[in-house]
């Protein structure tokens, strides 16, 4: 016995010298702020992560109603709403969380851990889940769920979409179905919120009849209560030794990684993790005869993405700074002020910074959005930090949820599309402290662009086609496009310095049939010929690839722009794919060159155009279009209705019908915005 005990002894030793002596020896004898020294990266720290980790949400003791609010958002206000239920929540006498589907624990998504559960749900493109939710919509929508999962708890839906998409306001549909076959009871109907209408008074119409059913089936009574604070903000001087490795003039997603750092064993790119890639192209599209601008942009992605034509790159991009400097001062803000903010919440994600450590400049450079106008909540906060009444009596008007006092908003914030900036300099008596001014400014959201080239064509390269964003907003102020604005700037140097730029791949439903004998109709005018020009490198591809000739195999392009010497994309391209046989037919539409304005919907509907049309329609054709989705979109889907009635000899509910079965079969396709 007393041998096993001398032996435990001298192994406890040895331990203490080797290990923990030595570890503590290389501590740092300075206290640093402890929710940064798990998460500070040095400088030229790779913004990508080795596996990608859910942010586990704690599985807390609480006493009370349990309110869940989580959110599908691909522009950030599935977000914003799910927030202002939450807050309004704790009115109401629930312990509420909001959740990043993307972050969640599914093992927690369960009857007893949830009174009432609300989605606040977005649809993207043809019917998808966005981003934040791919993984969790697969998970939820998988037959292995039981069928009583959510037995004992209420539910609500509240969708958000565009009419004038296809697959309006699918997800909010799909999850009010799931939800109630898992065994959850809906408190109250699902809501649909049209971001081609009036969005802002959907959520409202909605919210104010969504809470009134709540008071009942819960027998709670709304309480009015101070909104409680989310975030904090620390401060850092240059010299603290908690700052003193990371680059603080970029955010992460900014900072190259290291050559001399250890790659990651198993890299994942997404909205988080991006890629810093360079851009080795940035040419102008248009004539010198065009009043506007559009770039061809080519990426280096090297072998770190992936992608297939018809897939989409997600770039962020940097605000101006001149709104920048504008917005500072207005602040009464130091750009140099290193910051960190962190959540108030208890639990692991109170150690992880939200943003930062970082400079206040590239805060408001890169990580808010400044010219997207201010939601409710930022005015709910502006009118605090007034003292003139006046100007708090107008705050308050233009933050109500009342949804019969919209009036002002839909015209001073919406119609006007004022900025922060504006709204700011329009209520000279607001001064709202950086921390909590910070708190509600909304996050930048990546822009997505249909990639237009082929992987196999361009190895290792992304092509963007974007037009330059530049219109007159009621107030005189020129809106000039955050993302299009910066990346025309963004010019790679003659000697070989390259400027980079943070992306991810978005997949996408939008490809070419498995087999190149498959024909296709394109419909793209304008940049809407992106994707297509992917396409047609693609079939190229294959068929030298395979030996094949491409004269039997219909590939129809209509391809529309104002004027042929003005803004033909890609001209000499087309040309030469008409020449080899690659483009069957080419069919284009000059709005500005005749007497009445030609749009590509006009070609479709010409005799012979369309009995070709019919022909391939009803001989296994597959149909794309993409471009606008308010106006040609529709016109063109129109006019489709039209072919199959007049060269098909169809009804109008019969083509309907055709057209109907065309998306059902699996050989129509959209990318619109």
């Amino acid at each position: 016995m007393l041998f096993y005990i001398l032996v435990a002894a001298v192994v406890a030793i040895v331990l203490y010298f080797t290990v923990f002596r030595s570890s503590s020896a290389q501590r740092p004898t300075i206290k640093k702020d402890p929710r940064l020294t798990a998460t500070a990266k040095p400088a030229g720290a790779s913004s990508t992560t080795v596996t990608k980790k859910k942010v586990v949400q704690e599985d807390e003791k609480v006493d009370g109603l349990r309110m869940t609010i989580f959110y599908y958002s691909q522009t950030g206000t599935a977000e914003d709403f799910a927030r202002r239920l939450g807050d309004e929540g704790r009115n109401y006498s629930f312990h509420t969380k909001v959740v990043d589907v993307e972050e969640y624990d599914t093992d927690l998504f369960r009857a007893d851990k949830h009174n009432l559960i609300v989605f606040c749900a977005a649809t993207y493109g043809e019917g998808d889940p966005p981003e934040n939710a791919v993984n969790f919509h697969e998970w939820l929508m998988d037959d292995e769920r039981a069928d009583d999962l959510l037995k004992g708890s209420r539910f609500s839906i509240f969708g958000l979409g565009d009419k004038t998409y296809e697959h309006f306001n699918k997800m909010g549909k799909v999850l009010d179905k799931r939800l109630e076959k898992l065994g959850a009871e809906r408190v109250y109907q699902r809501g649909e919120g049209d971001a081609d209408g009036n969005i802002e008074e959907d959520f409202l119409k909605w919210k104010k009849q969504f809470w009134l059913n709540v008071s009942k089936s819960f027998n709670v009574e709304r309480v009015e209560g101070k909104v409680e604070r989310k975030t904090r903000m620390v401060s850092f001087t240059k010299e603290d030794p908690a700052v003193a490795a990371i680059d603080v003039e970029k955010l992460p997603r900014w900072r190259p990684r290291d050559p001399a750092a250890p790659a990651p064993r198993r890299r994942i790119y997404d909205a988080k993790n991006t890629y810093l890639a360079p851009i080795i192209v940035n040419r102008e599209l248009h004539t010198s005869k065009s009043d506007r601008s559009c770039r061809h942009i080519e990426i280096d992605i090297g072998e770190e993405l992936h992608y297939e034509a018809g897939d989409h790159v997600g770039i962020f991009p940097l605000n101006d700074l001149t709104t920048v400097h504008m917005l500072a001062k207005r602040l009464g803000a130091d750009l140099n002020q290193i910051i960190a903010l962190y959540s108030i919440e208890e639990g692991p994600a109170s150690k992880v910074p939200i943003v930062g450590p970082c400079t206040l400049k590239a805060a408001l450079e890169g990580y808010f959005e400044l010219l997207h106008p201010p939601r409710k909540t930022m005015l709910r906060v502006l009118a605090d930090y007034t003292e003139d009444e006046e100007e708090k009596r107008r705050l308050l008007n233009l933050a109500s949820d009342d949804p019969d006092k919209q009036e002002e908003f839909n015209k001073f914030i919406t119609h006007d599309n004022r900025t922060i900036y504006e709204v700011l300099k329009e209520f000279p008596g607001v001064k709202p402290p950086l921390d909590h001014f910070l708190e509600v400014l909304p996050k930048m959201q990546p822009r997505f662009y249909s990639i237009s080239s082929s992987p196999n064509v361009h190895k290792g390269r992304v092509h963007v086609t974007a037009v330059v964003v530049e219109y007159k907003t009621p107030t005189g102020r020129v809106h000039q496009g955050v993302a299009t604005t910066w990346l025309a700037k963004q010019l790679p140097s003659a000697n070989g310095g390259n400027v980079s730029v943070p992306v991810f791949i978005r997949k996408s439903s939008f490809h070419l049939p498995a087999q190149l004998k498959n024909p296709i109709i394109m419909v793209g005018p304008g940049t809407g010929f992106a994707p297509f020009r992917g396409f047609l490198q693609e079939r190229q591809f294959r068929a030298k690839k395979n030996n094949e000739s491409l004269e039997n195999v219909s590939n129809d392009l209509f391809f529309g722009c104002r004027a042929k010497d003005v803004d033909w994309l890609y001209r000499e391209e087309m040309e030469a794919y008409e020449q080899d046989k690659t483009l069957s037919k080419l069919h284009l539409a000059f709005s500005r060159e005749g007497e009445k304005k030609c749009y590509v919907q006009h070609l479709m509907t010409e005799k012979a155009v369309s009995d070709r049309l019919w022909m391939l329609l009803n001989s296994g054709a597959y149909l794309y279009i993409c471009g606008d989705a308010k106006n040609m979109s529709r016109d063109v889907h129109v006019a489709l209705r039209k072919v199959i009635m007049q060269s098909g000899e169809k009804t109008e509910k019969e083509a309907d019908q055709f057209m109907e079965s065309l998306s059902a079969r699996g050989r129509s396709f959209s990318d619109v915005w």
